[in-house]
């Protein structure tokens, strides 16, 4: 029996698969984020480029999607279907991550976001001449004023949002190359 994804009884396979890989993600990430915090580095201050989000994002998304293709619908994949599951994977892995790092920021590790600020400021006073070239010192000063002034629900939800176009474009380019049609 083929179940196109957003029919039948109770939930679809699609919506099964994303949320289970969801979890799963976001368990990944919050160890990784754990790991690389306790060995001495912050990580919401690591390069965009190593970031955690990448391949875990990219892991799972694929995972969830092939699963879908071979086990749910006979080795077909519409284009739709593989953002369905990238898109519900994502926002309920960066969702879950960035609920824990209010939690763990704002209540069990005060640290964290102590850290974080003086981190920052220390990085921004450290390329305090190129910031200013690049952006301007009314932004510079503007950033160095601010930065005493974050919260944990901040750094939660700025988590939340860089992980929206890391999980995006992941997912439209594994369901491209994934895709399968009749």
């Amino acid at each position: 029996m083929t179940d196109q994804g957003l029919t039948g009884k109770g939930k679809s396979p699609i919506v099964r698969l994303a949320g289970k890989y969801g979890l799963i993600s976001a368990v990944s990430l919050i160890l990784g984020l754990g790991i690389i915090y306790y060995a001495g580095k912050h990580p919401l201050l690591i390069n965009i480029v190593f970031d955690l989000r990448i391949l875990i994002f990219a892991l799972f998304i694929f995972i969830g999607i092939r699963e879908y293709r071979q086990d749910y619908n006979n080795g077909i994949l519409h284009f739709w279907q593989g953002l369905y599951i990238g898109i519900i994977l994502y926002i309920t892995a960066a969702f879950i991550t960035s609920l824990f790092i209010w939690i763990f920021a704002g209540w069990l590790d005060v640290d964290f976001l102590t850290s974080f600020i003086a981190k920052s400021m220390e990085t921004l006073e450290t390329n305090k001449q190129v910031i200013i070239e690049s952006l301007g010192e009314r932004n510079f000063n503007a950033a160095m004023e601010g930065l005493p002034t974050t919260t944990a629900g901040n750094l939660a939800f700025d988590y939340f949002l860089k992980s929206m176009p890391i999980g995006f474009i992941l997912t439209l380019v594994i369901s491209m190359l994934l895709r399968r049609r009749v």
